[in-house]
């Protein structure tokens, strides 16, 4: 899976936009107002043995909500996660 625009946030746990399809992705960015294309986010962090954990925060596999998404960036204190990249309503 590609990666785009990893971040660490307070806690020091990473977080990435992962881009599960990315012959997807780039035809997204050629016509990016009828094309949609998968998108996760990852947590990577450090379990209590020291070994890193990598968790899937959210997917959207059917592109019904998040589409292309580059950039995620969680909020410790808030407890909220903000996504950016090329999102498109589809409804």
């Amino acid at each position: 899976m590609g990666a785009d625009n990893i971040s660490v946030d307070s806690n020091g746990d990473i977080w990435v936009a992962g881009i599960p399809k990315v012959l997807e992705l780039m035809a997204t960015l050629d016509d990016p107002l009828n094309r949609l294309s998968t998108s996760t986010i990852l947590k990577i962090h450090k379990s209590g043995d020291g070994q890193y954990q990598v968790e899937k925060v959210l997917e959207d596999g059917e592109k019904k909500v998040l589409s292309s998404a580059t950039t995620a960036v969680f909020d410790v204190r808030t407890k909220r996660l903000f996504i950016g990249g090329m999102f498109q309503s589809i409804f």
